[in-house]
């Protein structure tokens, strides 16, 4: 009851909000000179969570809060892996507080995926082991003892050191999940610790509000494209978050290309 009443005087804040934003550019030259001067006192302090590639991560510089990111690929084309991979050095190289919600991998894979990458952590560089931990491997429990000795190593090294965020998780289990369930649930944790990124896999498999369920499937899909983004500039009353999740194209679409 308390984060209904939360979630619906943020949507009234953020309403009012939207309403008082208006003005004249020509007279706020001042206010672009006073960012400049902030940005160039601190040129690291506009960087968002990056996601490890270099290319990617030299031209966008990262998500920031009230950035919407879609992982845009076919069926099978590792999208949910890259965007776990995303979360996982979000939280593990730039010690951010990160949050997934799964609607399609389980969160037993989840959890098994994200020990085996850290197995491939630099702190380990150099161990004869390290590269021989994969998920198929440890999912069949066929680790020699060296390697089942190392895997216990990192697993404790993920679950102990205070060097790392917070990953939280949650696999939804009612059949008809919207967004806002997920933004009341990210926010309950965010008052815990504060969140950076909530990576949501995947927004296709999301419903729209209630009251729309009569409508046709692209323009579902399309509001709840809509309503993720107002989540990543409206959470937390307005302090918004950077919001990301696989996408997945049409199978036209990949026999076009």
């Amino acid at each position: 009851a308390i984060d209904y009443v939360n979630q619906s005087l943020n949507k009234i804040t953020s309403q009012f909000k939207r309403t008082s934003i208006e003005g004249s550019f020509r007279s706020e030259g001042d206010q672009v000179i006073r960012l400049y001067e902030k940005w160039k006192a601190d040129p690291q302090g506009h960087l968002g969570v990056l996601c490890g590639v270099e290319p990617i991560d030299t031209a966008h510089r990262g998500l920031k809060p009230g950035d919407l990111a879609l992982v845009m690929g076919f069926v099978s084309h590792m999208k949910s892996t890259f965007t776990l991979n995303w979360l996982y050095r979000a939280a593990v190289y730039q010690q951010k507080n990160v949050a997934i919600a799964s609607l399609e991998m389980s969160i037993e894979m989840l959890r098994v995926l994200i020990y085996v990458m850290h197995s491939r952590h630099p702190k380990f560089k150099g161990h004869p082991c390290q590269r021989k931990i994969d998920y198929d491997k440890v999912r069949a429990g066929a680790l020699s003892s060296d390697e089942e000795k190392f895997f216990r190593r990192v697993c404790d090294d993920l679950s102990n050191c205070m060097d790392y965020g917070e990953v939280y998780y949650k696999e939804p289990q009612n059949e008809s999940v919207t967004v806002a369930d997920i933004q009341r649930w990210a926010e309950a944790k965010d008052r815990i610790k504060p969140l950076d990124l909530l990576v949501i896999d995947y927004v296709g498999l999301l419903d729209p509000e209630t009251n729309m369920s009569g409508m046709e499937q692209g323009s579902n899909l399309n509001r709840v494209i809509r309503q993720a983004k107002l989540c990543a500039t409206n959470f937390a009353g307005g302090r918004g978050i950077s919001v990301l999740s696989p996408f997945q194209a049409n199978r036209q679409g990949l026999q076009d290309a």
